[in-house]
């Protein structure tokens, strides 16, 4: 990846659109909004996200560039093994054709870092490897996805591609802890529907971490709610519903409470609150 694609200024439309229809182009990707594809002839280490440019699906894209931009200046992007994938710029009203026997559309893309998989992990035709805390505790390490879209992994096969002993996970418990509470009490975002994924990037092929991604569905919270309360239960209730996270029968959620709390103490006083109302959702 050479420094100008790492630049937004770089991506136009035209770079966008020599990206997607060159013959080098590869599908690795598909979820609910739209196809990933890469294209090493062109750009090694870059992902493009691209989807028709309906209204609602390019809002989408654009606020997702907007929340990841808000978690970088609140300088919450990184914890640890944990971070925030870089989003590079988002593109929009992009024509080009995809499949040959089509007419030319408009799209709108999200341009992005690349994670690549361990390449000792045989997806098929699935390249996304996302973390899975629940799946774990039931003791299934492997649970395959619709439509190719990834593999979930369980905490021993987590840390087994993470070149970490299984004795080292109230570590990356923390890590997970620790980034969470700076999404919700520094950058003001309640971190609702993310997905971690493993892997590595082209620009550190030797260090294997949790990549977050897809913020489209994140909110963000407002500077002085109009009710504690309400805050505390929507915190609460996102950890909770997430399967990223340790859950309470877990050894290591002891781990990831302490740190989500310890960390949240520098901004705000109700994590303690918001870990005790999603104990009691779950017992």
């Amino acid at each position: 990846m050479d420094e100008e694609a790492r630049r937004a200024s770089h991506w136009t439309k035209e770079r966008v659109r020599a990206f997607i229809e060159h013959p080098a182009r590869q599908q690795i990707g598909k979820g609910g909004h739209g196809v990933v594809y890469v294209n090493d002839a062109c750009c090694k280490g870059i992902a493009i996200k691209l989807s028709t440019l309906r209204p609602q699906i390019c809002l989408s894209f654009r606020y997702e560039q907007d929340t990841y931009e808000r978690i970088v200046s609140h300088r919450a992007q990184t914890v640890g093994r944990v971070g925030m994938l870089p989003l590079i710029a988002t593109v929009q009203d992009v024509s080009m054709i995809i499949d040959p026997s089509d007419n030319p559309r408009s799209y709108c893309a999200v341009i992005m870092y690349r994670v690549y998989r361990p390449p000792e992990v045989e997806l098929g035709q699935a390249d996304q490897l996302a973390v899975h805390e629940h799946i774990g505790a039931i003791d299934a390490d492997y649970l395959e996805l619709v439509e190719n879209r990834g593999v979930y992994v369980g905490r021993a096969l987590t840390m087994d591609i993470l070149r970490e002993p299984l004795s080292a996970l109230d570590s990356v418990a923390r890590d997970l802890g620790r980034f969470l509470s700076g999404l919700h009490y520094r950058a003001r975002v309640d971190g609702n529907d993310l997905e971690y994924i493993l892997g590595t990037t082209y620009l550190n092929t030797s260090t294997r971490r949790i990549y977050v991604i897809d913020m489209d569905k994140v909110h963000w919270l407002e500077d002085k709610p109009p009710s504690l309360r309400d805050e505390v239960d929507a915190l609460a209730m996102v950890i909770e519903n997430e399967p990223y996270f340790a859950s309470p029968e877990q050894a290591h959620f002891t781990a990831f409470a302490e740190a989500y709390t310890d960390e949240a103490a520098k901004w705000s006083k109700i994590a303690h609150r918001v870990i005790k109302d999603m104990v009691d959702l779950v017992v």
